[in-house]
């Protein structure tokens, strides 16, 4: 059986080749399960990137673009949620916002060069770290915010599927047995020769079969290879703090 491709993944590809379904990802409330694998790929994850390209048989560069595209345009989006910067649900446990933490930050490390807007959000990703980065601080985030994040969980739906994907993998096409074929060409002769008899007739030929469609991806998502991240790309104090002092 094949594996079956991250949806977030996906839904970030059809995103990068058709950004005008921004408008309609930015209204979900909830972001698709497997986000993580999106987090991963942006912050450079070697073990998902590649398990990735293998599995949609896609360039790295392509990944990489598309799942920090999506990430730049629908999570970062709603600055004013640091679950959501952060790719989080309000439930998601302390061991996530760690993680997503720590690889959005190795992707936009104060270090790097960056453009303007990634500065922007880099900015964006520092300050809910502070608001979540610990139990307690977390709970006096949730508290002040009981109102913001109770309306998101109301309104919480599945993530939007697309009907008509734009990025499928390929499968092959059926195609007609050679048994199928010896046989299908003697009856259509005799089907003709019969109708030639009974009436006068010009024949004209048969109509192409229709092709058999490719199959959309499954929706589900694969377990990918956990990461390590190095030290480097903690969210230390000083790094959090280089993300203030270096604001455009």
């Amino acid at each position: 059986m094949r594996e079956q491709a991250p949806r977030a993944l996906i839904t970030a590809l059809e995103l990068l080749r058709a950004p005008t379904l921004v408008e309609v990802l930015r209204q979900q409330s909830s972001l698709p399960d497997d986000i993580t694998v999106l987090v991963r790929i942006a912050g450079g994850c070697e073990h998902t990137i590649q398990h990735a390209a293998r599995l949609l048989d896609r360039p790295v560069a392509l990944l990489v673009r598309a799942s920090r595209f999506y990430l730049e345009q629908v999570v970062f989006y709603h600055a004013e949620d640091s679950y959501r910067v952060l790719a989080l649900a309000p439930d998601a446990p302390q061991e996530k916002i760690r993680e997503h933490g720590r690889w959005l930050m190795r992707w936009l490390h104060p270090d790097r060069e960056r453009t303007d807007w990634e500065a922007v959000y880099a900015t964006r990703i520092a300050t809910a770290w502070d608001d979540l980065k610990t139990p307690s601080r977390r709970a006096i985030y949730d508290r002040s915010h009981a109102p913001q994040l109770e309306a998101r969980s109301s309104r919480a739906s599945a993530p939007v599927r697309l009907s008509l994907p734009l990025i499928v993998v390929p499968k092959p096409r059926i195609e007609k047995s050679g048994k199928l074929r010896t046989l299908w060409k003697p009856a259509m002769g005799a089907v003709v020769c019969l109708c030639i008899s009974l009436v006068p007739a010009t024949v004209g030929n048969a109509p192409p079969s229709p092709a058999v469609s490719d199959e959309c991806l499954a929706s589900s998502a694969p377990d990918v290879p956990d990461c390590e991240l190095d030290s480097a790309s903690d969210l230390s104090a000083t790094s959090v703090e280089q993300v203030r002092t270096k604001q455009p």
